[in-house]
């Protein structure tokens, strides 16, 4: 497992964690994409979490039942070819552990069933007219994806977080503030998005008086396009918080090619992770990808952040 004690090795940690998994067997990775997906988004998210102090120790402390997040977090690379074959074992062990659907949409459901501190649920306790709070029913407190198909990103969102009926009682549906968020997006072929239209959104926190709302940006780090059919393959891209893409082009891997956006005209679902981030930051109009080392500037932005912990 990658190391993360101190300051430098979650640095270089963060770096590593950037990177796309290696090739192992041609057989297994050509029907592994969605997994491969999985994995990427994972550690992507993870690279996120190291950069404050409290979500770096929930996630050195927390041991799911899947194992995902020690499996995402291993140290993956390139250049330790002598445990290519254990990395080949790990992986086909935790596609065994995950059951024979090996399409993202749903690995990523397995994953949610699960309490863990990548994913966790978008909600708190919905409020009534007069401040008293409901107890959640069913699989209500799970509820972790904003599901979006038509207007805007944003108008999504604030429709996700607003009065609701709920069996006659009028109620507000308030955010948890979680560290991610999750939209599952239903592209329309004749009015397809160009990929500004996703870069971020704002939630707006409800506050009882005195105290005014407060407003939180959510900005795009992953975003898988879903497959359709038995041979169409999952396919991702990762982006640092300022809107660029991260390379993850990598022979062997067929869900890292960058030959796909959003803003192609197809009617596909798009799963996208957004990480929380305290100011709206101006997304970059270049969609060129970039290859990040340790010296890159998203290292170098979060080697500043971590210096003012």
């Amino acid at each position: 497992m990658l190391l993360i004690s101190t300051h430098q090795e979650r640095v270089a940690t963060k770096a590593a964690l950037l990177q796309p998994p290696p090739s192992t067997d041609k057989a297994v990775d050509r029907h592994s994409s969605g997994f491969d997906c999985l994995v990427i988004v994972a550690r992507r998210a993870c690279a996120e979490m190291l950069s404050t102090p409290n979500c770096y120790l929930r996630l050195r402390d927390y041991d799911d039942s899947l194992g995902l997040l020690s499996y995402a977090m291993r140290d993956l690379s390139q250049d330790k070819k002598d445990d290519k074959a254990g990395y080949f074992a790990a992986k086909v062990a935790m596609m065994d552990r995950f059951g024979p659907d090996a399409k993202f949409a749903h690995l990523i459901e397995r994953v949610q069933d699960q309490e863990n501190p990548l994913f966790a649920a978008a909600f708190r306790r919905p409020l009534d007219l007069h401040g008293a709070v409901r107890e959640w029913n069913g699989n209500e407190a799970k509820t972790a994806v904003i599901e979006w198909s038509r207007g805007t990103l944003q108008e999504a969102v604030d429709a996700a977080f607003e009065w609701r009926d709920v069996d006659g009682r009028r109620e507000i549906w308030r955010s948890s503030k979680p560290k991610f968020m999750q939209v599952l997006y239903r592209s329309d072929e004749k009015h397809p998005l160009q990929l500004h239209q996703v870069r971020h959104f704002s939630v707006t926190t409800e506050a009882p008086a005195p105290f005014e709302a407060h407003t939180c940006w959510y900005h795009l780090i992953a975003m898988v396009r879903m497959g359709e059919g038995g041979k169409e393959p999952d396919k991702v891209r990762t982006f640092c918080t300022a809107g660029r893409t991260v390379s993850l082009a990598r022979r062997g891997i067929v869900c890292t090619s960058p030959n796909w956006s959003v803003s192609d005209a197809i009617a596909r679902q798009y799963y996208m992770v957004f990480v929380l981030h305290g100011d709206s930051l101006a997304p970059s109009d270049s969609d060129k990808p970039f290859k990040c080392t340790e010296h890159c500037d998203l290292v170098d932005e979060f080697d500043e952040e971590m210096g003012r912990t």
